[in-house]
């Protein structure tokens, strides 16, 4: 039966009245919860909708008008959204550490990659550092744009991100010179994201971090208002879909961000699918869309071949006694050491896992969360835990490649997720603490983090040390103890010898951390403390620090662009310009959107450095 309704749809996109291929646009707001949006019941104090221009949208949609995401973290849901797999499938489990490898070697396309080799145009235009290109989710877009990189960003301890009006004046400016050819968008927006910032556009909601989120929302709203207005007679033959990767906790459950548990504020998202001329669809408003439904959506409307996929065509109907969603992330095991969490439900029931403890709720009228039905529910609850258990064990297809992070050191996720880490053994994760235990330990990381952007390093460190002492094996908590140390000792009002103190604690801090972690991200950061030291020592047994660990690095063949660029700023300092620029030029190869690198080799060859 599916295949049959799977060929009308085909055959209702071919006899369309417009025979030119649809274009199709997707716009993910990042970190966009559901029930911050107007068409969805959100109001603002004065009883006006914060997403006016959506709202609009939502009126001429079809189908769901909300969507469940399978991780509340932003590379491994966009590689679900763009693969149609779930991240146990793809293998990309997090931002930190993973990379999706060249499209011969994956095993499964991307939907930019299937437009293209059937004609499309296609163009990216991404807000955030989580998409970059080194995480290879680029693959299929001609023209990919993403924020500048740098080699290191001390003072940000954040994501590089631009903000919306930047982002759709690129995208606009794309739209402006297609002629003819169908293309494919793709408009990614990372203002909700923290850091928030109070916008414009929220001048007039009250004062608070929770109304910043919300005014980063209400910007974005007005953005994707003149992305959709400048397609113009385009819009009628287009396939629109808006969406978020995932949500945001704001304090629910005691989690402020997201990453670290799967409840229905970090998973529950908008989702619109405005569909071109001549295209229905038969898929009522419930049960929610899927995150892994949207590659078979754009497949079918652009008369695509099907693909293996963990999720199907919007454009079908959809039992509600048929449908199942799942989610996972193992951000507290990667960066916490923690027990990651996991969550399956279908229409009427969720069910959460976390250390071995099982928690059941009515999902769709408890959107907090707030009573657990085990025991009030124990039949249906053990249905849906043997079929969750079935669903586990499936096939999962794809694997990801891992990658070192570039840069290392100031990036806002730091624990210990290194090349070949895998996940603990079952019995092993049943006494791992729960992340919703330990809300304290990470509150405090995120205030440590605070001092450290407002330039307080030594204040960071002094609230660090002694949960430090309590949580030993946390890596995260231990690299930012490390980092805050690091910090201090650049603090220019300082006398030397306490500067020197700092760093000597920061440098025996990174060598626990890679010594106990075997995180090679610590040594870039020890390189780094030793060339600051240097420059207020002017002890050239630092420069040749550096020079002997790199090296020893490089020749065991586990170093990236990083290690190579900081022994090439050793090396200048010591006077070897040659050895230098040849350092310079092979981090460069490997960070090639680099522009302080570009700069660096364009001076030495200037001033006549050869490399050797």
């Amino acid at each position: 039966m599916l295949g049959a309704l799977a060929l009308l749809v085909l055959l209702l996109v071919s006899c369309a009245d417009d025979p030119v291929p649809p274009h199709v646009l997707v716009i993910s707001i990042d970190t966009c919860r559901a029930d911050h949006c107007g068409w969805l019941g959100c109001r603002t104090a004065n009883g006006t909708s914060p997403t006016p221009a959506l709202d609009r949208l939502a009126r001429d949609a079809a189908g769901p008008q909300e969507a469940t995401s399978c991780v509340p973290l932003t590379l491994p849901a966009h590689t679900t959204l763009f693969s149609g797999l779930l991240p146990d499938a793809t293998g990309v489990a997090e931002n930190d550490s993973f990379t999706l490898p060249a499209a011969g070697e994956r095993g499964y396309p991307l939907i930019a990659e299937e437009l293209r080799a059937a004609g499309y145009d296609t163009a990216a235009f991404v807000s955030g550092q989580p998409l970059e290109r080194a995480t290879g989710i680029d693959s299929g877009f001609r023209v990919y744009e993403a924020p500048e990189r740098e080699l290191v960003a001390d003072e940000e301890l954040r994501f590089r991100e631009r903000d919306c009006d930047a982002t759709t004046e690129r995208a606009l400016d794309w739209l402006a010179r297609r002629e003819g050819k169908p293309w494919f968008l793709f408009v990614h927006y990372f203002d909700p994201h923290q850091p928030w910032q109070r916008r414009a556009e929220g001048s007039a909601l009250p004062a608070g971090p929770h109304q910043d989120y919300l005014s980063e929302i209400m910007a974005v709203d007005g953005a994707i208002g003149r992305v959709v207005q400048a397609l113009g007679e385009d819009r009628r033959r287009t396939l629109i879909l808006v969406l978020s990767d995932h949500g945001e906790g704001l304090g629910e459950h005691g989690e402020e961000t997201h990453g670290h548990l799967v409840h229905e504020a970090t998973l529950r998202v908008p989702f619109l699918m405005l569909l071109p001329e001549g295209v229905t669809s038969a898929r009522a408003a419930f049960p929610p869309a899927r995150l892994e439904d949207v590659a078979p959506t754009v497949r079918a409307v652009a008369g695509l071949p099907a693909q293996p996929a963990d999720g199907r065509s919007l454009l079908l109907p959809q039992a509600s006694a048929d449908w199942r969603s799942s989610a996972e992330t193992l951000y507290p095991w990667f960066q916490h050491r923690y027990a990651p969490e996991r969550a399956f439900r279908n229409a009427t029931l969720k069910m959460e896992e976390s250390a071995a403890k099982r928690r059941v709720f009515a999902w769709a009228s408890d959107a907090k969360e707030s009573a657990d039905l085990s025991s009030q529910r124990p039949e249906e609850a053990a249905l849906l835990a043997a079929e969750w258990a079935r669903w586990r064990a499936r096939v999962k297809g794809g694997k990801a490649a891992e990658r070192v992070p570039e840069p290392s050191s100031h990036a806002p996720y730091m624990g210990a997720r290194v090349p070949g880490q895998g996940l603990p053994l079952a019995e092993e994760e049943s006494v791992l603490p729960a992340a919703g235990e330990r809300f304290p330990t990470l509150a405090l990381l995120d205030t440590a983090r605070s001092d450290l952007r407002a330039g307080e390093p030594a204040k960071a460190l002094a609230k660090l040390e002694p949960v430090l002492l309590r949580e030993p094996d946390n890596p995260a908590l231990l690299f930012w103890t490390a980092r805050s140390a690091d910090m201090a000792s650049r603090l220019t009002q300082l006398a030397a010898p306490t500067r020197g103190v700092f760093a000597a604690r920061a440098l025996e801090l990174y060598a626990e951390h890679e010594r106990r972690f075997h995180d090679p991200r610590s040594l870039d950061a020890s390189l780094r403390v030793l060339i600051e030291r240097h420059s207020f020592t002017g002890d050239k047994k630092d420069l040749m620090a550096v020079e002997e660990m790199a090296s020893r690095r490089i020749q065991r063949g586990s170093a990236g662009g990083l290690t190579h660029a900081l022994r090439g700023r050793a090396r200048e300092r010591a006077g070897d310009r040659n050895g230098a620029l040849s350092d310079y030029m092979t981090a460069l190869e490997r960070m090639p959107e680099d522009e302080r690198l570009a700069a660096d080799v364009s001076r030495l060859q200037k001033m006549g450095a050869q490399p050797r």
